[in-house]
């Protein structure tokens, strides 16, 4: 119970903080929080309810690697200029280009963290 209250009130603090300075407008954050959130917990709960052999451990393991490239990839598209072959940030937390490639960062994402869980739970 000491946790979970100590974890509220940093949560708490922690939004403050960054509501004082935005990293960017209302939208982009909501977007990255779903991007975070669904990166985090959609392969392991896709996994945990169809998949036999998922266990604890490959839950836990792919849902770090999800919060890690979903993460990885907002710092990297906000702070460090990051594209790859021409694809670029919308400042929302997809990719987009001439062409329509909006999904493919989610894919990636989830891909990675799918995979990790799977082979974690072997």
């Amino acid at each position: 119970m000491l946790v979970a209250r100590i974890s509220i009130v940093a949560a708490t603090v922690l939004a403050g903080l960054v509501a004082l300075n935005p990293p960017g407008v209302i939208t982009q954050i909501v977007a990255w929080a779903f991007a975070i959130a669904a990166s985090t917990f959609f392969p392991a709960l896709v996994l945990g309810v169809w998949w036999k052999r998922s266990n604890a451990a490959g839950a836990i393991a792919g849902m770090l690697v999800g919060l890690a490239v979903s993460l990885g990839y907002i710092l990297a598209a906000k702070y460090g200029g990051f594209s790859v072959a021409g694809i670029v940030d919308t400042g929302a937390g997809i990719w987009s280009s001439r062409r329509d490639c909006s999904e493919r960062r989610r894919f990636i994402d989830d891909e990675r963290a799918f995979a990790i869980c799977a082979r974690r739970s072997i």
